[in-house]
């Protein structure tokens, strides 16, 4: 709950819902207890509750795969990249299941967890539509002829091939995880001209749409993409980080202090 341009974009930013301590304004780092520990004695009389993950047992395990499940990460479900030994207790799936064709979402979950829920106790007024009931199935074919969840895994193996030779001084890290992948640049770098709107409006230009968020670009690529459309594409991204030093103004890229953060809304 990082405070962003994002975040504010969809009002999500309140200083009553954050995790930033309010004495000093830094921010509760993941996993770093010390933090929390210095929140907590400096603000314990206004907290009447704390909310945090289940990483010990006797609760349960709720895994998210609307978007990231469905073979998008080079296995079935993204939690398969946990191991056989850890299983969800639920799991959430949703436009994934369906390879986008129709409006989805399924509830997954271990008897322990969804055997406690008794006839009636849980309902759906578009649970039986029709379209939806052949449109699953037909995707979950696909998945399996085509062999998708392979293909993605494939994907990140060319697409780590193609970047691991780039050498960018505002580029901090590249990234990728079967289909999706992603460009983080380098805070507050010095040359203005170099932001993930502008890379992602020149791009775009070029013929590849991606979507920029505060200091990286994501790249999510269908999975039945050909290799030589998308090593086109990596190429025309490549060739962007080339250029961007070379343009003064890209049509439909952020102006500075802008909170706009859709390139295309502006394009000629």
């Amino acid at each position: 709950m990082t405070p962003s341009k994002a975040r504010d974009a969809y009002a999500l930013n309140d200083k009553f819902l954050t995790n930033i301590n309010p004495s000093n304004g830094k921010v509760l780092r993941y996993g770093h207890t010390e933090d929390m520990e210095v929140c907590l004695k400096e603000h314990s009389h206004r907290v009447a509750a704390v909310i945090m993950e289940c990483i010990h047992g006797h609760l349960e395990w709720v895994y998210n795969e609307v978007r990231m499940g469905a073979a998008k990460t080079g296995k079935f479900l993204s939690s398969d990249w946990l191991g056989p030994e850890n299983k969800p207790d639920i799991i959430a799936l949703g436009k994934s299941i369906s390879g986008g064709a129709y409006p989805g979402s399924f509830i997954l979950g271990n008897e322990d967890t969804l055997g406690q829920v008794e006839p009636y106790e849980s309902a759906s007024t578009f649970a039986p539509t029709a379209v939806g009931l052949a449109a699953v199935p037909a995707a979950l074919n696909i998945y399996d002829e085509e062999n998708l969840t392979e293909r993605s895994a494939e994907m990140q193996r060319i697409w780590e091939r193609e970047a691991s030779t780039w050498k960018y001084p505002f580029v901090k890290f590249i990234t990728a995880r079967g289909s999706d992948m992603n460009i983080t640049v380098v805070d507050d770098y010095p040359d203005k001209r170099v932001n993930p709107s502008r890379l992602a409006a020149l791009i775009l230009h070029k013929g590849v749409f991606l979507y920029p968020m505060d200091n990286r670009l994501r790249m999510s690529v269908a999975m039945t993409i050909t290799d030589e459309l998308f090593l086109t594409e990596i190429s025309i991204i490549k060739e962007s980080l080339d250029e961007i030093l070379e343009y003064d103004e890209i049509s439909g890229a952020q102006s500075e202090g802008s909170k706009t953060v859709t390139p295309w809304a502006t394009l000629d």
